[in-house]
């Protein structure tokens, strides 16, 4: 079965926020279609998007600047990613003061 699924997350925080988790032993995969950032605020916002798995953190995007009131594709639907179980998508912006929104449109396979 394959189910689709889009989760959000607004953040300010400079470390890296669990955004979508695939518990150990779920027997599932999941597949990242779309990770997307929106800046609502005026400056120039850099941010990072990882995958952590086993401790350590993979940068699908690190410190990339997201212009103000815009957004930025991070990954598009044409790269298969997948967080296997035991993994995490993180996101995390790289200014304090400044919340920025991340979307993840995702499929549940499994």
């Amino acid at each position: 079965n394959i189910y689709g699924n889009t989760t959000f997350l607004a953040t300010s925080s400079l470390t890296p926020v669990n955004t979508l988790s695939n518990a150990s032993g779920s027997n599932q995969a999941y597949k990242l279609n779309t990770v997307m950032v929106a800046n609502p605020n005026g400056p120039n916002i850099p941010v990072s998007v990882d995958i952590s798995r086993g401790g350590t953190g993979y940068y699908l995007a690190a410190n990339v600047s997201v212009p103000g009131n815009s957004s930025l594709v991070v990954q598009a639907k044409d790269t298969a990613i997948y967080l296997i179980e035991g993994d995490t998508l993180r996101c995390n912006v790289g200014v304090g003061g400044y919340t920025c929104h991340f979307t993840v449109s995702y499929e549940v396979i499994g």
